[in-house]
């Protein structure tokens, strides 16, 4: 395969990705407008958050491709954390390389930048919006069902659903056109 198909194969994973999250955001929303219960609610929250988590990553992995395979971008820093790796000494003196957990807002953040950089594509979004404090509040309550300390940290309101309705909104405001523009 030569560098322009594996490019393209690369945005196309990267689209096909997108838009099966998305997929599975809306029969969330289904399953939990048709049969609202605690799980469906819960469900629905996880489908928002792996739209997110999952495309994040995506996007960092189609950056570094892009800088490793078409054109070079980055800083030896900043591939570091496209691979979401912490570089550190053993006692020995030996190399060691970790995985880094990166949070969720600054990784987000941090992908969209290189991605738009390794595409040579300008991009800004106002994290002074409504759409950004929802996704601060969303993870907030990903968190919250995913590692309960009581039976109320599972139960799921209106309003949480709204939130992620919210953020998962402007997520795909923010990442449909830089999908879009990859086609």
């Amino acid at each position: 395969m030569n560098k322009v198909s594996a490019k393209t194969q690369q945005l196309q994973d990267l689209d096909s990705l997108f838009y099966m999250l998305v997929d599975d955001v809306i029969a969330a929303t289904k399953a939990w407008k048709g049969n609202p219960c605690g799980f469906t609610h819960r469900s629905y929250i996880r489908a928002v958050m792996t739209l997110i988590e999952g495309n994040t990553s995506r996007f960092k992995q189609a950056a570094l491709w892009i800088h490793t395979n078409d054109h070079p971008v980055f800083s030896p820093e900043e591939i570091t954390c496209l691979k979401e790796e912490f570089v550190t000494l053993k006692e020995n003196g030996k190399v060691h390389v970790k995985s880094l957990p990166i949070p969720i807002l600054t990784n987000l953040s941090f992908a969209l930048d290189c991605y738009c950089r390794a595409m040579n594509k300008p991009f800004h979004f106002d994290k002074s919006s409504e759409g950004w404090e929802s996704l601060k509040k969303a993870i907030a309550i990903r968190n919250r069902i995913t590692h309960p300390k009581s039976i109320d940290d599972l139960h799921i309101s209106d309003e949480d659903l709204n939130i992620a309705g919210q953020a998962s909104s402007f997520y795909i405001q923010i990442t449909l056109p830089l999908i879009s523009a990859s086609r």
